[in-house]
């Protein structure tokens, strides 16, 4: 009797044991399931903190990209990759040319939304994206843009050890100013117009105004005092800066279409994993593509916002804009020239 109670023990402690194991090997499989979520999203990413530099305010079109582009990072990577954002070239002290000579340096910020036209500082046949009066719609300008045009770019910027991930635009730029309407080249007589790069530098002399080169953290105060008259620039920028509020008189005369890349410091970039990378190159596809879209839906509100506020908007004939590409003649043929003809094939100028 005594066997078969010690019998009957031992079988109880065995069936026990087996309980225990049975129960403690299933419970790593129920935590795995419950905490998949952020964790599994962030499996393979650089656990990475960015930073962006770009010239415009959070309320331009650079900064609302830079915006989206921080959010979808954060969500698809699961809080391993996150972006802080700079506006105003504040990193840089509000100077643009600075601005792209640190994207190169390496070290002070990682990703840029920088204009073409700024980036031509380091290599003047950067110049050929704001060659005067080459693209009269957005449609013209991406197609370049997204094929040859682009790809061109990209192996440009690169021989200076910056990384062109995508591109969208600034719009295409206006003329704005506090003096008249403005419907010939006639009209820019003796205008002071704020301007930026040599390209702007050579058509407003060309077009009788006087230029004045300016950063742009400088213009609304300087449209203010009365240092300068006018300037170019697209819808959004115009308004997001308020600038409407001193300058009543725009002429939608589509003289340059401003290029804004999604740019990368080589020696940063670099660092990163290939499955990082690859996610900023698609977050970057996705947050261009809406701002392409966006830009394009708010130049028609905005100008209904100008009207109201009492801006006198002069739209141009065909006859009136093929004056205006006339008499910028000689600087489509300079920086035709300078930009050489590789460049003006791939962006089919």
């Amino acid at each position: 009797m005594k066997k078969l109670t010690a019998i009957i023990l031992a079988a109880l402690v065995l069936l026990s044991v087996a309980g225990c194991n049975s129960a403690s090997s299933s419970a790593p499989q129920a935590t795995t399931s419950t905490s998949g979520g952020a964790s599994s999203a962030s499996e393979g990413y650089d656990k990475v903190k960015l930073k962006m530099s770009f010239s415009g305010t959070d309320a331009g079109i650079d900064g609302l990209v830079a915006a989206k582009m921080k959010e979808m990072l954060a969500e698809k990577s699961g809080g391993a990759v996150t972006l802080e954002t700079f506006g105003n070239a504040q990193l840089a002290s509000g100077n643009m040319q600075r601005q792209v000579e640190l994207l190169i340096a390496g070290g002070s910020f990682e990703l840029g939304i920088i204009a073409e036209t700024v980036m031509a500082d380091v290599d003047k046949s950067l110049y050929v994206t704001n060659i005067p009066f080459s693209f009269a719609s957005y449609e013209e300008a991406y197609k370049m843009a997204d094929s040859t045009g682009g790809e061109w770019s990209k192996k440009k910027l690169a021989e200076h050890g910056i990384v062109r991930i995508d591109c969208f635009s600034n719009g295409i730029m206006h003329l704005t100013n506090n003096k008249r309407a403005i419907k010939t080249p006639a009209d820019l007589a003796g205008l002071k117009m704020r301007t930026y790069g040599d390209v702007q530098m050579s058509l407003m002399k060309e077009l009788g105004a006087d230029p004045i080169n300016m950063n742009w953290s400088e213009v609304y105060s300087a449209m203010q005092m009365g240092t300068i008259d006018g300037h170019m620039n697209g819808y959004q920028t115009i308004d997001s800066a308020s600038i409407f509020e001193v300058q009543p008189y725009l002429t939608e005369a589509s003289v340059i279409w401003s290029a804004y890349d999604i740019v990368a410091s080589q020696k940063s970039w670099d660092k990163l994993s290939p499955k990082t990378q690859e996610l900023i190159m698609s977050v970057s596809r996705e947050a261009a593509l809406w701002g392409r879209e966006y830009m394009s839906e708010k130049e028609a509100t905005i100008k209904e916002k100008f009207t109201t506020a009492g801006v006198t908007i002069t739209t141009l004939t065909q006859a009136e804009l093929d004056a205006f590409k006339q008499a910028a003649s000689q600087t489509r043929k300079s920086f035709m020239e300078q930009c050489g003809e590789e460049a003006c094939t791939a962006w089919g100028i």
